[in-house]
């Protein structure tokens, strides 16, 4: 208080106003801080009063809708071979083999063991520690409500005695990790369930925990009375694909955590600060520790033998992986990681020969010869597009990940404006040039710039643009 009192005495003396002046002005401005903050408690805590009201009244019943399916038309079983092709259509010698990713369901996920504290590391009994694609997390442990039972009745007491505990600190320091990693609403969800996880061991409670921090942290996350469990789900502004989804007030809330059920039961209304659906564009992914792996292949392109090692994070790479499945024109326009555009940017500029059109096709020759096909069925066992990283993690590649790989190179190599062709049951791009449209196909080796497959010779696409 005595470095207060000499404070205001400086600020007196400097500008010739007396200390009582002073004094009086600040208790002023602390009088009204103080009141909207009184204010703004007795608002949020109405707000949750009047959700807990909507908690109360009966809840109704809901049917899950079909899962949205993109393409129904079969993709080919193997890419074809232009009847002239300079590209041999073996393949390349491939000097590596995929790291396994967690969920893979080729081979079983090889999971890493923490590195355990030194003996001389102080152990902070009120924190969380995990590590979140390599960044190491460090949360202040929540107050943990007690769950009892599965019933409607159940979780309007969940709500009403966790909105009776401060949550301030905890929120403010998800949002400050929002923030800090640039993580994107998905990327955020993730941390929120591993954050809930390393605390919550029973299902139910890691889905009414989620739940009540969802919503506090702005976002339109519902829990429903399940089958076997309750099911968490959030509202999304794109369509996700093979996704349970459950339409609410016109809205379709999409299933992110919990068991499938074909019918669900949950409230109407919503809690006034959890309005925000989730935006799944890869704009914004996170910040990681990188993990930096290769694709080394050696193979023969256009009379010429060409060597690439080429860098990527497998931490981007695992996290695109958790990822739903949306609309094409989403993964044309994400943004590729430093590691892998600086190694493509470096390594293939030093082969691209020629006027434009010729490097054009050099690229197309290079995702012929040196990038394996197959389909998403043999690979992934479901539809799964790839995007720029994926595909050099990945051994095989189909349609749509080699034009995705593709239309990235010719716009940022060489700066042409591409566009992506959606055929039925087939993925290709085309340059825009000189106000025409000239077929690029990735996937039919062998093909120059302006080749159309013969099976699509005719076959007006959808033109998708980005």
């Amino acid at each position: 208080m005595n470095n207060y009192i000499r404070l205001m005495t400086a600020v007196a003396l400097v500008f010739g106003t007396s200390m009582t002046s002073i004094a009086s002005d600040f208790q002023a401005e602390y009088d009204a801080y103080v009141k909207s903050q009184q204010e703004g408690f007795k608002t949020y805590a109405n707000q949750h009063q009047v959700f807990i009201e909507e908690l109360k009244k009966e809840w109704q019943a809901y049917k899950s809708m079909p899962v949205l399916v993109r393409d129904k038309t079969p993709k080919l079983p193997s890419a074809p071979v232009r009847h002239d092709s300079p590209v041999t259509p073996s393949e390349p010698v491939i000097s590596y083999v995929p790291p396994v990713i967690e969920s893979d369901p080729i081979e079983e996920p090889k999971i890493e063991e923490p590195v355990s504290q030194a003996p001389d590391t102080p152990v902070q009994h009120n924190k969380v520690n995990f590590s979140f694609y390599g960044q190491d997390i460090s949360l202040e442990k929540i107050t943990l409500v007690e769950l009892t039972g599965q019933t409607q009745s159940s979780l309007k007491n969940y709500w009403q005695q966790s909105s009776d505990i401060n949550y301030d600190r905890v929120l403010a320091e998800l949002n400050q990790i929002k923030i800090d990693l640039a993580l994107s609403d998905w990327a955020f969800w993730l941390l929120i369930d591993a954050y809930v996880s390393e605390q919550a061991n029973h299902e139910n409670q890691q889905i009414a925990l989620s739940w009540f921090l969802l919503n506090n942290l702005g976002y339109a996350a519902r829990i429903a009375l399940g089958s076997d469990s309750f099911v968490l789900m959030v509202p999304t502004e794109q369509k996700l694909y093979g996704v349970s989804r459950y339409k609410i007030d016109g809205k379709a809330f999409y299933q992110i955590a919990g068991k499938a059920s074909r019918e669900v039961r949950t409230y109407d209304g919503s809690f006034e600060q959890g309005k925000g659906s989730f935006d799944m564009r890869f704009n914004k992914t996170l910040k990681t520790v990188e993990n930096i792996h290769y694709r080394s292949f050696e193979t023969r392109l256009d009379g010429q033998e060409l060597s690439l090692n080429l860098p990527y994070d497998l931490e981007r790479v695992k996290y695109f992986k958790t990822y739903p499945q949306i609309d094409l024109r989403y993964y044309f326009e994400a943004p590729v990681g430093k590691v892998a555009s600086n190694g493509l940017t470096e390594q293939m500029n030093h082969f691209l020969k020629g006027n434009d059109d010729d490097q054009l096709t050099q690229l197309l020759h290079l995702i012929h010869q040196a990038f394996p096909y197959a389909i998403d069925q043999q690979q992934f066992g479901a539809e799964n597009y790839l995007l720029v990283e994926e595909s050099l993690h990945y051994k095989a590649s189909d349609c749509e990940d080699r034009s995705i790989l593709f239309a990235w190179l010719a716009k940022h190599l060489l700066n042409q404006q591409v566009v992506a062709l959606n055929y039925p049951g087939h993925v290709s791009t085309a340059i825009y040039k000189d106000n025409k449209l000239i077929p690029a196909d990735p996937t039919y080796i062998g093909a120059n710039l302006g080749d159309v497959m013969p099976d699509y010779q005719g076959v007006t696409p959808k033109v998708i643009q980005f």
